[in-house]
This record gives C-alpha cells, structure tokens and sequence, in this order.
C-alpha cells in the first residue's frame, strides 16, 4: 500500500476533523484512530492528519513561545542586532528555522490564499474569540511577526522645532515576537501557546492561543502606576513606554487598549509589546 503523508489541516476557528477529512483530495476514505493519529485508508492510498485539538482543550495543547524560540534556535542560531545584518536578512533567516521546526513537530500547514480580515483584525493579527471555552485565537499577518521596538528620529514641524530620538514600533522578526510572548507569560502569568504556523505565498504565519479576559480598559494613569509600583521606571519617551534596569526589558505600546482592570481590579497587559534592547539602544535613549 502507497502512502502519502499530507500537511497538517488548520483552520483559524480550529474546525475537528470531519472537516480535515472533507477538504481532502480523496473522500471516499477509511477512517480509524491509530494512537494519536487518524488514518484514513483505501486500496491505493493512506493520509495521516495530524490531532487537531479540541476547542475546550487548546489551553492544553500547543508550545511554550520559550521552547519554540529555543528550537529555532539551535536549528539556525540568531544574529544580533550588532551583527550588522539588516533586520530583514535576520527575519528571513528566522523564519526559515521556524518552518522547519513547525514541519518536524506537524504543526505546518501550507496554504495558497491568504486568511481574510474582519472587524477584530488589528495592526499585528487576525483575531478569533471563543468566549465559552475562554480562548482567544490570533494569527500574525502572513509574512510578519507583530511589533518590536527601535530607535527612531522624530522630525517635528514648526521653524523652531528641533529632532528627537525616540523608541518606534517596527516589524518584528520570528525571534523577537516568540521573545516577546516568552515574556509575557514570565511576567504577567498569561498562558500564550503556539499552536500552529501556516505558510502563505506571503510568507508564514504564527497561530497562538491566549486566556480570553473580560474587562475594561485600563487608564493610562492607572496602568502607569501599575508598572512603577512593580520597578518598571516609565519612560517620558512616548506614553505606554517602561524600563526595568533590572531586567533588561523594555515594554512599549501599554496603552488603555492593551491593558486590561478585570472584575475584582486585577490589572493585566494582555498585548504590549517586550523587547530586549541593544546596548546601542540604551545608550541611545539613555537607559
């Protein structure tokens, strides 16, 4: 009996296998479990499709973003900033290590048209929320990786106003944005996984799950006494904006929209960004 081992199916509302098996270029298949596999069989041919998890069970299924990045990691190790490599050459080469780690694990899936937007879709993903199983879906756009953060020079208008430096958000690369969610589950408690990667013509995308949290906007005086009451030292840079000398992070973009008071006033950054900066960096913004 041939066999033909076909790419995981991934769908962004997660649909169970009847839908996996109906999307296959052969329907009239033989269904059977097979440990933690589904085999579907004929006379000529056998697939085999990978689990796709329960909606009520994804808190449990998926990576940790730290594994993730540390697989990538040993299959191409990163350049640094002070490398000299642009950014670009840097993510290229990132997210070829993270397709072939996605590949290995059967988490890859490959698809020809590029998911389409809706009213959750942000600057940094496509969102799907699932309230009754408390799970919120998010796929990066394909091709990019959320935000990271970088010097810039602002040029203000008006004859007497002079340039600045600043910190900007710029396109991540693989690496930074699976940093980023490694932090955020370090420092706030959150349980973000990686739970697939999709490649596009556009280039791959990161499938994560996240707690879905109900609350309501936090104030950004509110969320500025929130970091500093935790050793975060806020930057007069742009609003949203904290170093922490003791860490060696600096958090952009903690603004009212991702910052969360749930019921009972617990405060939570559920989507900030996190980055490691460069010691040119630091020495830029004087950190």
């Amino acid at each position: 009996m041939a066999s033909l081992i076909l790419r995981p199916v991934v769908t962004f509302k997660a649909e169970r296998y009847s839908k996996a098996i109906h999307e296959l270029p052969e329907r009239r298949l033989k269904v059977r479990e097979d440990g933690d596999k589904i085999v579907l069989e004929n006379v000529s041919q056998m697939a085999i499709v990978p689990p796709l998890p329960d909606v009520n069970d994804r808190l449990t299924q998926g990576f940790q973003p730290a594994e993730v990045l540390s697989g990538i990691r040993s299959i191409r190790p990163t350049e640094p900033e002070s490398s000299g490599y642009p950014r670009e050459i840097r993510s290229r080469g990132e997210a070829e290590s993270l397709i072939a780690w996605s590949h290995a694990r059967g988490i890859l899936a490959t698809q020809g048209r590029p998911p389409q937007a809706d009213e959750l879709t942000g600057g940094e993903h496509l969102v799907e929320i699932n309230e009754d199983a408390g799970v919120v879906f998010k796929s990066t756009h394909p091709g990019k990786f959320g935000f990271s953060a970088d010097v810039e020079m602002v040029h203000p208008r008006g004859r007497n106003a002079r340039p600045h430096i600043t910190a900007g958000l710029v396109d991540a690369s693989p690496d930074e944005y699976l940093f980023r969610l490694a932090q955020q589950n370090n420092l706030f408690g959150d349980d973000i996984r990686v739970v697939g990667a999709v490649r596009y013509p556009q280039g791959v995308s990161v499938l994560t799950s996240q707690p879905f949290y109900l609350g309501t906007r936090t104030e950004q005086s509110d969320i500025d006494t929130w970091f500093e009451a935790r050793g975060w030292k806020r930057l007069a840079i742009r609003d949203g904006a904290y170093h922490s000398a003791e860490k060696g992070l600096l958090i952009m973009d903690a603004l009212p929209r991702n910052v969360l008071t749930l019921e009972g006033g617990m405060v939570i950054p559920f989507d900030v960004v996190i980055v490691q900066p460069s010691n040119s960096m630091k020495l830029k913004l004087g950190l």
